[in-house]
């Protein structure tokens, strides 16, 4: 066997050939598994439709483990249509067995930047490569700030860094939402960094995390902030050589506007009106169609939206002392003393790479004119 294909991951799973008729695309599909050279293992579902061409195609979803039991879940590989690609790809949140969890970007399976470990006493680490970086004047941790409202998916780290140089500013963000022309929403583990040096200046590198080694620009495209100019261009760099570097374009200060006047909320006038709203909501995925969860409230009728999570475009438009108009874009409800109303939504949420959505959340508002 030649040495070359020995180091190749090995694919076990479903496989779907192309098929433009039936609007198939070529590759893995369905449940799979991926063992490689190094001992790393990655087991998901691997999901293609022909809407795929138009968003990210070809990425998976699923448990990545590494060979020294580190896992990953959820994780993202990016595949090929032979079935031999395999790349770990994304800012993550890594566990690791027994030992504290630690946040990294992570390109080909390979640690790049800086490893934040979520230690009694939080400490950092610097990679590039899968090589850990020392430096001669060492990186202290000032503190940090983590965003993960969102979910791991969409993880989002500030770090304040402090060396003999001064005071960096690191801001890391995972995921994105993009739109595909079949207004599908497609999730991408796109990373990205924005690095302010104690100068003032700033580093952007919004399409992948080899573009800056130890914060300054290395192996691909960065937006350059000259601050103290108010100006910024396009560079891009091959191994830490500027290969190419776009006109200097000045940044533009916008005066701002005046306020608006706002019309005034009409206010109704007569006896309150007491409605009882019993507000539920559940989460599901693939896997899990989840628990109703409800609250109830008692609130007077305001004209203006409800406020509420699944509704917020929903908002009363007219109040009459025997019945209450809701407007939701182009609906409208009707709300009695003796009819109350009830109201469904859904919003769906991460997508695989062809579209297909695999969890999402529903919500029920059911109210009631109390008497």
């Amino acid at each position: 066997m030649d040495k070359k294909e020995e180091r190749k991951p090995i694919y076990f799973g479903g496989w779907q050939f192309g098929d433009v008729i039936r609007q198939e695309l070529p590759g893995p599909c369905g449940e799979g598994e991926v063992r490689f050279p190094n001992n790393d293992y990655f087991k998901g579902h691997f999901c293609l439709s022909y809407a795929s061409i138009w968003g990210s195609a070809y990425l998976a979803t699923g448990r990545y483990e590494f060979a020294d039991g580190r896992y990953i879940e959820p994780a993202y590989v990016h595949f090929d249509k032979t079935g031999t690609l395999f790349m770990l790809d994304g800012f993550y949140r890594v566990k690791h067995p027994e030992r504290p969890d630690s946040l990294v970007c992570i390109k080909s399976g390979e640690y790049y930047g800086i490893e934040l470990v979520l230690a009694d006493e939080p400490f950092i680490r610097e990679w590039y490569a899968g090589e850990q970086i020392e430096r001669e004047s060492p990186l202290q941790l000032k503190r940090y700030e983590l965003d993960d409202s969102k979910g791991d998916d969409f993880l989002a780290l500030t770090l304040y860094l402090h060396s003999d140089e001064g005071d960096f500013e690191v801001l890391t963000r995972g995921g994105q939402l993009s739109t595909n022309q079949y207004d599908n929403n497609i999730f991408e583990p796109r990373i990205y960094q924005r690095v302010q040096l104690p100068n003032g200046n700033i580093y952007v590198a919004a399409y992948s995390c080899t573009a800056l080694k130890q914060f300054a620009p290395y192996d691909g495209y960065v937006t350059y902030y000259d601050t103290a100019n108010k100006q910024f261009r396009e560079e891009l760099w091959t191994e830490g050589v500027l290969e190419k570097a776009e006109e200097w374009v000045k940044e533009k200060v916008e005066e701002p506007k005046p306020e608006e006047a706002k019309p005034e909320e009409p206010v109704w006038e007569g006896e309150p009106i007491i409605l009882h709203l019993q507000y539920g909501n559940r989460h599901w995925s693939i896997s899990n169609a989840g628990e109703w969860e409800y609250e109830h409230e008692d609130r007077v009728a305001q004209y203006g939206s409800f406020k509420l999570v699944g509704f917020y475009s929903y908002e009363i438009k007219k109040i009459e002392a025997d019945r209450i108009t809701i407007v939701s874009y182009d609906e409208t409800y009707y709300l009695t003393p003796d009819e109350p109303l009830h109201l469904y939504n859904e919003i769906e949420g991460r997508e695989w790479s062809d579209g297909c959505v695999y969890d999402g959340d529903e919500y029920a508002l059911h109210i009631t004119w109390k008497k």
